[in-house]
């Protein structure tokens, strides 16, 4: 799970930050947290594609109809996904926050009880979302959203994720993995790929978008075949190249 905060106060994301990390400790999970001090900053961040799963963020005065933080993730970059929430000084600026559909408020000075409390709500929503796939290495539990993974492939006993930025792995039975089959196909016993991510398609291989070609095995070939009519009678623009439809 990745974390922004962002507030101009130094004390507050400090506390918040310190609060966060000692939260996942508690827990055994994994959560990366990163600080920005200024709007700006974090304007410029989202703006180059980072998108937290929570952002923390300082509540200013604007209207419904402001250029803010809040607005921009929801209106500009059509996000809704990320769970936001609002540090508020008054609790007179709900109002016009709450036109940004936030997750929660919190009210400063902040206390580790409330910060534990919503974290126990956000991770609750975050696992029961079917956009991501759980699994546990040799330290602890991990979630990584279907957006960044490419395919997932067996290896003896270990599950390969091949994901946009590197790999995980992990130790188990890739037909016990739980994925949703909308964003999943199954290409061979041994490989799961994300429909998202296929560049190409012919009739034995699928081309992924970073270049790697994966076998379809015989047994998966008609389904493979039906699947990719489906989702190209379903969404025309998706995007890949469909060869040898024949």
């Amino acid at each position: 799970m990745e974390i922004l905060v962002c507030d101009s106060n130094q004390e507050t994301c400090r506390r918040l930050e310190d609060a966060i990390l000692a939260y996942a400790s508690g827990k055994d999970i994994v959560i990366g947290v990163g600080v920005f001090y200024s709007e700006d900053a974090l304007r410029e961040h989202l703006a180059q594609g980072g998108a937290p799963d929570l952002l923390f963020l300082e509540a200013g005065r604007q209207s419904r109809e402001d250029d803010g933080i809040g607005s921009l993730i929801r209106e500009g970059l059509r996000n809704e996904h990320m769970l936001l929430v609002y540090l508020l000084s008054d609790w007179k600026d709900v109002s016009w926050a709450a036109w940004n559909r936030p997750f929660h408020f919190l009210k400063k000075p902040l206390g580790q009880k409330d910060i534990f409390k919503l974290m126990d709500k956000a991770l609750q929503l975050w696992h029961s979302s079917d956009f991501y796939l759980e699994f546990h290495d040799k330290r602890s539990w991990n979630w990584v959203p279907y957006r960044d993974i490419l395919y997932l492939q067996s290896e003896g006993k270990k599950i390969n994720v091949i994901m946009r930025d590197g790999i995980k792995s992990f130790y188990g039975k890739l037909s016990e993995c739980k994925v949703q089959a909308d964003y999943f196909l199954n290409i061979h016993k041994s490989c799961i790929v994300n429909c998202h991510y296929i560049a190409e398609y012919v009739r034995e291989e699928i081309k992924m978008v970073n270049g790697h070609v994966l076998s379809i095995s015989k047994a998966n070939r008609a389904k493979v075949r039906e699947k990719i009519m489906q989702i190209d009678r379903n969404h025309p623009n998706w995007g890949w190249r469909t060869l040898g439809r024949n």
